[in-house]
């Protein structure tokens, strides 16, 4: 469903005759934009078949009368057949055709959002391009359907295997976690009782290595194996904060089994102290006699 926004601000005019100003941006459940190994720059990625979030934003000029202009916005993404502003050109992205208006006035702000869905067969070892058109069919109170394309935005975007987004969802966890434990683990594993976390250190190797081999086969475009790689450095990274966390957990309790026994022990000492003082009264009292 198209949903519309009114904004109060200004933005800043970038756009072409008809508009003061327009901008588009794209996002998907991976975020706006990260570093790729396998592209080698920063481009906002989507899982093949999966939803595309667009946002766009644009005020129409003083050309559009008071009356307002009948406005649209479409999308498309460079796999589709006869890439312009007609119908065809933006079958895969139905609720952001050309042909779904809007009255839209002259000198307002608008941003509108709405989401396509990227194409299944897409190939993913490219990045692709994307279109945003943005369309004046004619005033709003005047019945013809005369198309006046006033601007076209593009940009690039990613349209990745399954296998990918999967990599990229195992290796955001993972960073996330070592992120939170990287302080816990340097300061215990360089403590006096590091011995306790042996097995703690044995995972953190093992999804280390994992991870390493991971970011290689990805970097091959290798997708699947780098998901099972990093989705298993995940899991082993995993089991080091479980191994860890038993590790305190029996520490604490030796801790605590040690300072309960102190008083008992130092009592011990006392009655022991107490029996040799006895023995020794007793001893010399058989001497004296």
């Amino acid at each position: 469903m198209l949903s519309l926004f009114l904004i109060p601000l200004a933005l800043e005019s970038n756009a072409a005759g008809g508009l003061n100003q327009d901008s588009a941006s794209v996002y998907s459940s991976l975020g706006s934009s990260f570093y790729d190994p396998y592209y080698q720059m920063n481009v906002p990625e989507v899982a093949q078949g999966a939803s595309l979030t667009v946002m766009v934003s644009f005020t129409p000029s003083n050309s559009c009368p008071k009356v307002g202009c009948n406005m649209s916005v479409g999308f498309a993404f460079d796999t589709v057949p006869n890439y312009t502003t007609s119908a065809s050109g933006y079958t895969n992205a139905s609720n952001a055709n050309p042909s779904n208006t809007f009255t839209a006035l002259p000198n307002q702000p608008y941003v509108l959002s709405f989401s396509v869905t990227a194409p299944t067969t897409a190939s993913n070892f490219y990045v692709h391009q994307y279109q945003v058109d943005i369309v004046n069919y004619a005033q709003a109170n005047n019945s013809t359907s005369s198309e006046d394309l006033l601007d076209s935005l593009y940009g690039k975007v990613a349209i990745i295997s399954p296998a990918q987004q999967s990599y990229w969802f195992a290796n955001k966890n993972l960073t996330t976690m070592a992120s939170a434990y990287s302080g816990v683990f340097s300061s215990v594993l360089s403590s006096p009782n590091s011995y306790h976390y042996s097995q703690t250190v044995s995972f953190i190797t093992q999804s280390t290595t994992s991870a390493s081999k991971a970011s290689t086969q990805y970097s091959e475009g290798n997708f699947a194996a780098a998901n099972s790689s990093e989705v298993l450095a995940l899991s082993q990274y995993q089991q080091a904060v479980s191994s860890y966390q038993s590790g305190a957990s029996s520490l604490d309790s030796a801790n605590n089994t040690y300072q309960s026994l102190v008083p008992y022990g130092a009592l011990l000492l006392g009655i022991g102290a107490l029996i040799a003082g006895i023995g020794l009264a007793i001893g010399a009292f058989r001497k004296s006699a």
